[in-house]
């Protein structure tokens, strides 16, 4: 009887300890099974406390299996608890085992992972970089833009804004206004013209007198702006030359900017030129091209030949440096072909320089020509 409660005694302290145990047991599953899905690099170390786990559920088992069959049916209820719990930690086991296979492959590997780390963080960098590159170049284009859209109204303020367009009954030519000066010993300003003289005849011939005022108009940028006359100073037929003074002392607000002499003589055949002037009447048109000859001979006279397309109505109109936008030269003549149906030839256009046009008016003493950081200015004998 003593023996039988002596066996029983140490089946209950031993059922007690196992199911004490079995329970630490099973929230260590749980909580190796929560840690495997949050932390599945370290599955490995997962692994070896599974094998000590189960080490210890053996060692359980076997204390259990020393009890007799017809123990108490705590002790039963205990085998049942620890067969349910190995099952599942066997279950466990061979799931993060799966799981420690693949890691540990990766951790075998360390420099295959470290290169593919560079790898990525290359690529992510260089990501950055292309789109910083790329952020970069939307705002120069964006910079590029906003210059482009001042350099358009800046470049129509110096080439077309000085462009006049003269008339008379039944001729209409283009002319350059250059900058106005203020007068020293009276009020108001004086500004000066210059174009071709051909257009200037034919407008004094429709009109009848060689004193008669020239009709000038000029443009802003939603048409003419005002209606002017001039009044001709000088002229040169065999250089198709005029220099015609506006008749007002108000302030002109755009002139031209003449090129100094040694800017048009630094000019080659390709140079680049705009070309701007009021063909068939229109509102002064600019257009672009090269030069294309520096010594066209015709009728005696050397001009400039140009690509830049022109028409009836530019003579006397500007052309102008393609970079610096002053002003090199007048519009003279217009190539044609054919005798009984002339056909015009745009792109052969023929200039007269300012370089013989500045000798011209010095060598006879109508005006001298002063040079500055600005370019060359006109001023007239008297002034």
């Amino acid at each position: 009887m003593q023996r039988f409660l002596i066996v029983g005694a140490v089946a209950l302290v031993a059922g007690s300890m196992g199911v004490t145990r079995v329970a630490t047991l099973e929230g260590d599953l749980q909580r190796l099974e929560e840690f495997s899905r949050t932390n599945p690099r370290r599955t490995l170390a997962l692994e070896n406390e599974v094998q000590t786990l189960e080490a210890e559920l053996i060692a359980a088992r076997d204390q259990v299996a020393l009890l007799n069959d017809d123990q108490s049916s705590s002790e039963r209820m205990l085998r049942t608890r620890i067969t349910a719990l190995e099952t599942s930690l066997v279950k466990a086991a061979q799931k993060l085992k799966s799981h420690g296979m693949a890691l540990h492959t990766l951790e075998n590997t360390p420099s295959d992972v470290e290169d593919r780390l560079k790898s990525l963080q290359e690529g992510v960098e260089y990501r950055i970089a292309e789109s910083a590159s790329a952020t970069e170049a939307m705002l120069a284009q964006a910079r590029a833009e906003v210059v482009q859209d001042d350099d358009v109204e800046a470049r129509w303020q110096r080439i077309v804004a000085p462009t006049v367009q003269l008339s008379g009954e039944t001729t209409v030519g283009s002319g350059v206004i250059l900058e106005s000066r203020k007068l020293e010993d009276e009020e108001g300003y004086e500004t000066l013209l210059i174009t071709s003289w051909h257009v200037v005849r034919d407008i004094l011939a429709d009109a009848g007198s060689d004193q008669a005022p020239v009709p000038v108009s000029i443009f802003g940028v939603d048409g003419i702006d005002r209606e002017l006359t001039a009044s001709l100073l000088y002229h040169e037929v065999d250089m198709d030359a005029a220099l015609l003074r506006l008749n007002t002392t108000e302030l002109i607000q755009h002139g031209a900017l003449l090129a100094t002499r040694a800017e048009m003589n630094s000019r080659r055949v390709f140079h680049s030129v705009y070309a701007v002037g009021c063909p068939l009447g229109n509102d002064p048109i600019p257009t672009h091209g090269d030069i294309a000859d520096l010594t066209h001979v015709v009728d005696g006279t050397s001009y400039w030949m140009i690509s830049a397309p022109t028409y009836i109505g530019n003579s006397g109109g500007g052309i102008y440096d393609g970079k610096s936008e002053r002003l090199m030269g007048v519009f003279s003549k217009i190539y044609t072909h054919g005798s009984v149906r002339p056909t015009v030839v745009p792109h052969m256009g023929l200039v007269t320089p300012l370089v013989p046009f500045f000798d011209w008016l010095e060598d006879n003493g109508y005006a001298r020509i002063v040079e500055g950081p600005n370019g060359s200015i006109i001023y007239p004998a008297d002034a």
